[in-house]
């Protein structure tokens, strides 16, 4: 779970290690890429849509692998792009229907009033939609927008197969392999004798 840039940490850290994750919830995150106008973006196009595209295809899809995928986004935040994100999960959705897995990935709307509730009342009106922090993962109403729904998620999810950690593995030593490989292997410890 991580908000803005963090967000954009949690899709990164679960497409490339989905297996690690229970659940990934970007809170005004964004992935590679826009398909945003410049204007509003500061990206240039077409090849902001370009690496969004690529990232779709390339990454966004191992999402897939994790039980539950949220994006959690103000349609009125101008700093991380509502559509990019809701592309991102849509891909995440369109993946596992097609591949069978089982991942529940859905986006949550922070509704419009809520968007700048964690700037002051006097700097509410010029700020950018960005500001939902506090509402989102910390204040009451974060139960009704995040907490209540992930809880009950979480309960009925698909339950993962963890390692036993503290069963030691065998090392893999390379001495150990070129012993198999090679049957005239003669260690060094002997050689010495």
């Amino acid at each position: 779970m991580g908000y803005s840039m963090g967000g954009f940490g949690a899709i990164q850290l679960g497409c490339w290690a989905p297996e690690a994750f229970d659940a990934v919830i970007s809170i005004a995150g964004y992935g590679m890429g826009t398909q945003e106008p410049t204007e509003t973006s500061g990206a240039p196009q077409p090849k902001g849509r370009r690496v969004l595209e690529w990232y779709l295809d390339r990454h966004v899809p191992k999402l897939a692998d994790v039980p539950i995928v949220w994006g959690v986004h103000c349609r009125e935040d101008t700093m991380s792009s509502f559509d990019d994100v809701n592309t991102i999960i849509d891909t995440v959705s369109e993946t596992a229907y097609r591949s069978r897995k089982r991942c529940h990935s859905q986006m949550v709307e922070v509704p419009a009033e809520l968007a700048n509730s964690d700037y002051p009342k006097r700097r509410r009106d010029a700020a950018s939609g960005h500001g939902y922090f506090n509402v989102t993962l910390l204040k009451d109403r974060s139960e009704e927008i995040l907490f209540t729904d992930l809880r009950n998620q979480l309960s009925r999810s698909a339950k993962r197969q963890r390692p036993r950690w503290d069963i030691p593995e065998e090392p893999e030593s390379t001495a150990n392999w070129k012993r198999e490989q090679n049957e005239f292997y003669d260690p060094p410890s002997k050689r010495w004798r």
